[in-house]
């Protein structure tokens, strides 16, 4: 949300919030200007102009970029999700180890500038623990989708289990459920 006219803004829905604590522009459109745990703290309190139980049908988790957050950040609008409802994550297939690197501020690496984070260790955990259907579109870095019922296969909890890009990379099909278009549209049936 930090230039709302690149997404948020092309959103046409009857209700639609945002969430960022406006470090990265000289100033925050958000709707609510908070951290997302702060947010989500304020929710459930009921500080906020909303119901503490309120449920999203959309959810997008696009910020901070590292496992650490984007799960915590999974795991609190897994809480405040409709039935019927989808989790997206962007950034999800980095596509080396220098995109997928933990340090934004570091383009000294061949990814120069082009950062992804560690959002993809999320996406192993989430398909190790839980119980929900996931897909992963091979487009603009990787989307993930993730639904609470219909899952299709949970990953072996004993894969990876240090997080190591190099299996990941290896069996990136099989961690993110990664498809293209028509393999998406299968998903959602």
């Amino acid at each position: 949300v930090r230039d709302t006219s690149n997404c948020f803004d092309k959103i046409v829905c009857q209700n639609k919030w945002s969430v960022d604590p406006g470090v990265e522009w000289h100033v925050n459109l958000a709707t609510f200007p908070y951290e997302s745990d702060v947010f989500f703290k304020k929710l459930e309190r009921g500080y906020l102009n909303l119901p503490q139980d309120f449920k999203w049908d959309i959810v997008l988790i696009d910020g901070l970029h590292l496992a650490d957050q984007v799960y915590r950040d999974f795991m609190n609008s897994m809480n405040h999700l409709s039935d019927e409802g989808f989790i997206l994550f962007h950034d999800t297939n980095p596509p080396t180890i220098h995109h997928a690197r933990e340090d934004y501020e570091d383009e000294s690496t061949p990814a120069s500038y082009w950062w992804m984070g560690t959002c993809w260790k999320a996406i192993q955990k989430i398909r190790q623990t839980h119980r929900c259907s996931v897909f992963t579109m091979n487009d603009d870095w990787g989307v993930t989708a993730v639904r609470k019922k219909d899952a299709l296969s949970m990953l072996n909890p004993d894969f990876n289990p240090f997080f190591e890009y190099n299996e990941f990379s290896r069996h990136r099909e099989t961690v993110l459920n990664l498809g293209g278009d028509e393999d998406f549209l299968n998903w959602m049936k």
